[in-house]
């Protein structure tokens, strides 16, 4: 489930909960709002005392429904007091309702020169469902 931690003019800070497991990581997205559009600029992962970040920049765009494009931005990765552990650059392929995500190291030297490939299915936008959370709709969650 998807909450709405803090909503500004220039963005948003999102919650992931995951209800079905209470030692899952506590996963907050940081967007950039651009318009109608919304861009990812952070994402942080906690469990156990134990932050894991990735920043990328330029901010990656969100998915598109029917979209079919491909963005380049670079990340970096930090864990705790780790500022950069790990950078490259993050290529993505959007094919309608599927992002492919190329990982493509530069840094540390072991994975340099290494790639990683992830994929993501974005929900059809007809499986979106918002409930509030709190009197004044202020909060409000998504879920699929």
């Amino acid at each position: 489930m998807l909450a709405i931690k803090q909503l500004y003019d220039t963005g948003a800070l999102i919650d992931q909960i995951e209800l079905d497991d209470p030692d899952a990581p506590e996963v907050i997205l940081t967007l950039l709002r651009s318009g109608d559009s919304y861009s990812l600029q952070l994402m942080s992962a906690t469990a156990h005392g134990n932050t894991l970040w990735i920043f990328f920049g330029p901010a990656l765009p969100l998915p598109e429904h029917q979209a079919d494009d491909k963005t380049v931005v670079t990340f970096t990765v930090a864990v705790n007091e780790d500022a950069s552990i790990a950078s490259g650059r993050l290529v993505v392929r959007r094919v309608f309702d599927t992002e492919h995500l190329e990982w493509q190291f530069e840094s540390p030297d072991l994975a340099k020169g290494e790639v990683f490939q992830t994929a993501v299915n974005v929900i059809p936008k007809d499986t979106e469902q918002a409930k509030c959370m709190n009197e004044d709709c202020s909060i409000r969650s998504q879920k699929p």
